[in-house]
């Protein structure tokens, strides 16, 4: 090789390898992927709910809808249930249920959340002797549940409330006239719910 050529390429290589250092260091890192982030948005939900109220021995299934404001971690919502129970065929029992309360939810696509708020509860169970009636009452809800989704378009939930009225119910005698007892009844129900 000429001697001259042969000086060209080693000056180019060693051109190269001082260089390629400050190449390195000035590449761009990429920034650490972080976590979705769930946009404000209005979520109609539909459900199904078994609804258990111990005291009146009443147990129903039914339904619920919803309305939910979602903001992050925060959430809006605003629902409706119904359910009935058919231990007396002539005369079945029912709870009714509309509510206004919030949700917080832990961070990831499926993550637990926990919720409270008011609510305004109508039930009653009637069975052979004997039944039990709450009139419409207003009262306070807790509930605890998870959510999968929730980065997406829909999303499911599966949550457990516990009911608590500000009033008591009415438990009635058929076969003895005139008396009535006074107990407090905690409606709870499970519901899964499908939201879009």
């Amino acid at each position: 090789m000429h001697p001259m050529l042969c000086t060209l390429v080693s000056a180019s290589l060693m051109t190269l390898g001082a260089l390629a250092p400050d190449a390195a260091r000035a590449a761009p890192v990429p920034a650490p992927a972080t976590e979705a982030t769930t946009e404000a948005r209005l979520l109609w939900g539909l459900g199904v709910i078994g609804v258990g109220v111990p005291e009146a021995d009443a147990w129903m299934l039914g339904g619920e809808l919803t309305l939910s404001f979602e903001s992050g971690q925060w959430a809006a919502v605003l629902g409706v249930r119904a359910a009935v129970d058919m231990a007396s065929f002539l005369r079945p029992g029912a709870l009714g249920q509309g509510s206004l309360g919030g949700r917080y939810f832990l961070t990831g696509d499926s993550a637990p959340f926990l919720g409270a708020g008011l609510d305004l509860t109508h039930t009653e169970s009637h069975h052979e002797r004997w039944s039990v009636v709450l009139e419409p009452t207003f009262g306070g809800y807790a509930e605890a549940g998870w959510a999968w989704g929730r980065h997406g378009d829909d999303r499911f939930m599966l949550a457990f409330r516990l009911t608590a009225p500000f009033e008591t119910a009415r438990r009635s005698e058929d076969d003895v006239e005139g008396r009535t007892e006074r107990p407090y009844v905690l409606p709870m129900a499970v519901a899964a719910t499908w939201l879009w």
